[in-house]
C-alpha cells in the first residue's frame, strides 16, 4: 500500500506555460528527479473529471513521484536560500505586501513557490521584525492541511434534485412496461435515460471525489453525511440507467 502511494503523482508547482515551467524542470533534471507536465489544471482528485470549473484553464502543472516530494522541495529551498541574494525593488509585487499579506503566503505555502516563501519570510523580518522559528512554520503548514482537508457539505437541495431525479426515472421505466403500444413513451425514456446518467456521475461525485492535500495524502470532497445520501443517490441512479436501457431496448429490438 506504501509503495502504491510513493508512486502516485503530486503537483509541485504551476506555471501559465510550459517554457515558464522548463527552468524549474532543468532543476529536476540536474538532481536526478522524475516529473510530469499536467496540461490540465483538474489535479484536485476528481475521479470521473467533471470539476468543470477547472476545466480548461490556462496551466501547467509540474508532478513529482509522492517519494520525492519532500527531496524536490528541500531542493528547491535551497536554490530559494533564505532570499538574501535576491534583490527586492519597489516594482516586485511582494514589496507592495503588508505584514497580513505576507502571513498569508506562509500560511498557504501551497499556493505560492519557494522563492515567494523565502522573499515574505525576509519581508517580515527586515520589514516588520517578525521571526518564525520552524516549528512554527510546521505549524502553519500543518494548519493549512487541516483546513483544506475539512470536507464541505453536498448542498441539500443537490441531493435532493438528484434522488427525486432518479426515483422519478425509475418509476417511468417500470411505467413504460404497461405501455409497450404508446410508441411516444419512447421520447420520455430518453429524457430518462440521460437524467439516470448525470444522477449516477452526481452520486459517484459526491461519494467518492477526494482532494491531494499539500502533504500527499487524499481527504474527501464532501462530508460524510453527504457521502453517505450520495451513495443512495447513485444506487437509485445505476437501478434507474439499467431499467432505462432495459425499456428502451425492449421497445427497439
Amino acid at each position: 500500500m506504501n509503495e502504491q502511494k510513493d508512486l502516485e503523482w503530486m503537483p509541485l508547482q504551476s506555471f501559465g506555460t510550459p517554457e515558464d515551467a522548463e527552468v524549474l524542470t532543468s532543476i529536476l533534471d540536474e538532481n536526478e528527479i522524475p516529473y510530469d507536465l499536467v496540461k490540465d489544471a483538474n489535479a484536485s482528485g476528481d475521479p470521473l473529471g467533471f470539476d468543470f470549473q477547472n476545466r480548461g484553464a490556462d496551466a501547467v502543472i509540474v508532478q513529482v513521484l509522492s517519494k520525492d516530494i519532500e527531496r524536490a522541495r528541500k531542493v528547491l529551498e535551497v536554490l530559494a536560500g533564505d532570499g538574501n541574494t535576491i534583490e527586492i525593488t519597489p516594482d516586485d509585487y511582494l514589496a507592495s505586501f503588508g505584514e497580513e499579506e505576507l502571513m498569508d503566503i506562509l500560511k498557504a505555502p501551497d499556493e505560492w513557490n519557494q522563492v515567494d516563501y523565502a522573499l515574505a519570510l525576509r519581508l517580515l523580518k527586515e520589514q516588520h521584525g517578525k521571526e518564525f522559528t520552524e516549528a512554527e512554520l510546521v505549524q502553519f503548514r500543518e494548519e493549512r492541511i487541516k483546513e483544506l482537508a475539512t470536507p464541505l457539505a453536498a448542498g441539500t437541495s443537490n441531493l435532493v434534485l438528484g434522488f427525486i431525479a432518479g426515483v422519478a426515472s425509475v418509476v417511468f421505466s417500470v411505467v413504460s412496461f404497461f405501455t409497450l403500444n404508446n410508441s411516444h413513451f419512447l421520447y420520455v425514456l430518453m429524457i430518462c435515460f440521460l437524467a439516470a446518467c448525470l444522477v449516477v456521475i452526481s452520486g459517484w461525485n459526491w461519494s467518492f471525489r477526494r482532494k491531494r492535500l499539500p502533504d500527499g495524502s487524499k481527504a474527501y470532497v464532501y462530508e460524510k453525511t453527504g457521502r453517505f445520501f450520495g451513495r443512495l443517490v447513485l444506487v437509485i441512479g445505476a437501478l434507474a440507467l439499467v431499467l432505462t436501457t432495459v425499456a428502451v431496448l425492449v421497445r427497439t429490438v
